[in-house]
């Protein structure tokens, strides 16, 4: 049994003491992050955030086997931003400044409601060709074919997952969309992980629904800041533990136990855990370099 193919699939049930427990020791660290994140001048702020979503978008398709150019990527950032303290080597493309301005939406504009026309804007941005490689896809609608995820070679494929039927896809976006935009009775924690494993089950798009539904998290984790800069990277700690993620994934989409996701938020939790103290143990040299010239820049004058 597939995960939609559960009645009323989308309510989900989860161990509420285990999964608090995490969600409490992450969000302190997030809150220690954004302690820390605030002490910093101006400008070291606003290169962290830089750095912090160039390697999210960099992660977040490498995820998909799609490489970018890091410098091009943090070009595109610094131009959308606007930013003239920070020199940059790469260049500018319509297609990076649209993956850009997709994440940037999501994190920065992430207290306004979600639409499926927000959404189709962001995946007309990933394929401004209209192709995904070479084939042609159908860009800025909701898929017309119904899809599988496999893997192996010819005659000896694995399903890894069978998608919902296309015909079922714009019901399930809807009734997704209004959860998203209507849910409080949890932490945004638990709101991203519950928006990212919905949306890449309903698998809405013939492509580019792995990069999507991870903005759609990070705009649920960038509510934690009110929208203020998000200083962790998600994807980039999914790349990191890319088979983890993909079996934990299928094995909740193979759904045998009556709507509980404790596992799969176990994980999710966890992962995010461990990408906030990436960013603590990355930010520590600008941190630390940050207080002591505040600290000592008037010594000998």
């Amino acid at each position: 049994m597939w995960i939609y193919e559960r009645y009323d699939w989308m309510n989900f049930d989860w161990d509420k003491d285990k999964i608090s427990a995490l969600v409490e020791k992450v969000s302190s660290s997030i809150g220690y992050l954004h302690g820390r994140i605030a002490s910093l001048a101006e400008d070291d702020r606003s290169g962290a955030s830089i750095e912090i979503l160039t390697q999210d978008i960099v992660s977040s398709f490498r995820i998909e086997g799609i490489k970018l150019n890091t410098d091009d990527v943090r070009s595109s950032i610094v131009r959308r931003l606007g930013v003239t303290n920070i020199q940059t080597t790469g260049t500018t493309t319509h297609f990076m400044e649209g993956v850009v301005d997709m994440m940037l939406d999501a994190t920065r504009n992430c207290n306004i409601p979600l639409d499926r026309e927000r959404i189709f804007g962001w995946h007309s941005a990933l394929f401004p060709t209209g192709k995904s490689g070479s084939y042609p896809i159908t860009v800025g609608n909701y898929r017309k074919g119904d899809v599988q995820v496999i893997s192996g070679s010819m005659g000896r494929e694995k399903v890894h997952y069978m998608a919902p039927p296309a015909s079922d896809v714009n019901d399930y976006m809807e009734e997704f969309i209004y959860w998203f935009n209507n849910e409080t009775g949890i932490s945004n924690i638990i709101r991203s992980a519950i928006a990212h494993l919905i949306f890449v089950s309903i698998h809405p798009f013939d492509d580019g629904n792995g990069r999507i539904g991870r903005a759609i998290a990070d705009m649920a984790l960038a509510a934690i800041g009110g929208g203020n800069g998000r200083f962790f990277s998600m994807s980039r700690e999914i790349e990191k533990e890319k088979k983890d993620y993909y079996t934990i994934l299928e094995r909740t989409q193979r759904f045998s136990n009556d709507g509980v996701i404790t596992p799969w938020l176990e994980w999710y939790v966890a992962c995010l855990g461990r990408a906030v103290d990436s960013s603590l143990e990355t930010l520590s040299g600008i941190l630390n370099k940050s207080v002591f010239w505040r600290e000592f820049s008037g010594v000998g004058r």
